[in-house]
Order: structure tokens, then sequence, then C-alpha cells
């Protein structure tokens, strides 16, 4: 199934693939070029050099291959882009803390 995510919402599903797993969600990512490391974004190998290179378009790289299901409750597309949202949440949080820390060093007197 076909997800047509926006560009951030793939990145960020793309960054956090484990916690999906989790949740029982897999995926397929159309990418190019031999696969060499996992995490932070897809590393891919292509004519000797190292990029970050998808065959497809944003919004059309990531598709639904499995779908978790609890007693008569089947989870969806919905449940991926709320995972999403509560991901990007945490993420701006964390950006908003640590600007806060940085101004409460760069503020207090030594």
């Amino acid at each position: 199934m076909a997800l047509q995510l926006p560009a951030v919402s793939e990145n960020i599903l793309m960054e956090n693939l484990s916690v999906f797993e989790k949740n029982g969600f897999s995926f397929h990512i159309k990418r190019r070029g031999r696969f060499l490391k996992s995490g932070r974004g897809c590393l891919l190998e292509t004519d000797g050099m190292l990029s970050f290179r998808f065959s497809a378009e944003p919004t059309k790289r990531v598709s639904l291959t499995k779908i978790p299901y609890s007693k008569s409750c089947q989870f969806g597309k919905q449940d991926v882009e709320e995972l999403i949202y509560l991901l990007e949440v945490r993420i701006r949080l964390g950006q908003v803390l640590s600007r806060r820390c940085l101004r409460s060093l760069l503020i207090s007197p030594l």
C-alpha cells in the first residue's frame, strides 16, 4: 500500500524505522544502489560513490507492507501518520529544550 506521505514525514519514518518495526509495521523503501548502512538516513553505494539516493521521487518512496492487528482492531495508514506526528513532536520538543538549555548556559553568570 503506497502511503504518499509528505517528504518530511518520509524522512522521519526512515530515520525511525525501528520504532515502527517495534509497533508491528513493515515498509518497503524504494532505494537505488547497494545498501551499506542503516541508521540516520539511507547510505547507498552507486557507481563507487556513497550518497543518499532513492529510486522514487519524494512522497512515493515508502509503501506499507505489513500492518499490525490486535483482536478485532486493525491498524492502517492513519496510525502510521499519527506515529510520525508523535515522533515529530518529540523531535521539536527536544530542539526547544536544547535551545533553552543553551540560553540558560549563555545567560547564567559563571
